[in-house]
């Protein structure tokens, strides 16, 4: 392992301790499995999907991890402003939704989790727009209103 993927080692740990977080945990967070956090705390570079994930879960903004391989530090998303609530409500299929529907588990888990992920992101985006007083566009409505929210 080179200096950089020691650098995120380091980083990716404290950031894990901070939350009180296993690896499992984190991979929880990120929407990743266990060997994802596994790859990445051992130096490995990751799909820039799995690395957003994890940059988000840690609250890092987007590109803090080749910040760190460059000899940086992570740059943390100011609540009020960055990267808050990143989800395109225009694409009517998320990536993660694309990931789970591809992965193992059975009909019934991928419908689970599946429709718990919808709960998550409608209450994400409920919280979003009653911290920025925004009112939600079409897309979020329709959401909200699927979730009875």
């Amino acid at each position: 392992m080179g200096s950089d993927g020691q650098g995120v080692r380091r980083y990716v740990r404290a950031a894990r301790e901070e939350h009180d977080w296993s690896q499992i945990g984190l991979a929880k967070a990120a929407r990743v499995s266990r060997g994802t956090v596994q790859n990445l705390e051992n130096g490995l570079r990751l799909s820039e999907g799995k690395e957003s994930r994890i940059e988000k879960a840690l609250g890092w903004k987007l590109g803090s991890l080749d910040r760190i391989r460059n000899g940086g530090e992570p740059e943390y998303v100011n609540d009020d402003t960055d990267d808050v609530g990143v989800i395109d409500l225009n694409d009517p299929r998320d990536p993660y939704e694309e990931e789970v529907i591809a992965s193992s588990l059975s009909r019934r888990e991928k419908r689970e989790t599946i429709a718990d992920w919808r709960v998550t992101v409608a209450e994400r985006l409920r919280v979003l727009h009653e911290r920025t007083g925004s009112r939600p566009n079409g897309a979020a409505a329709r959401n909200d209103a699927n979730t009875g929210g």
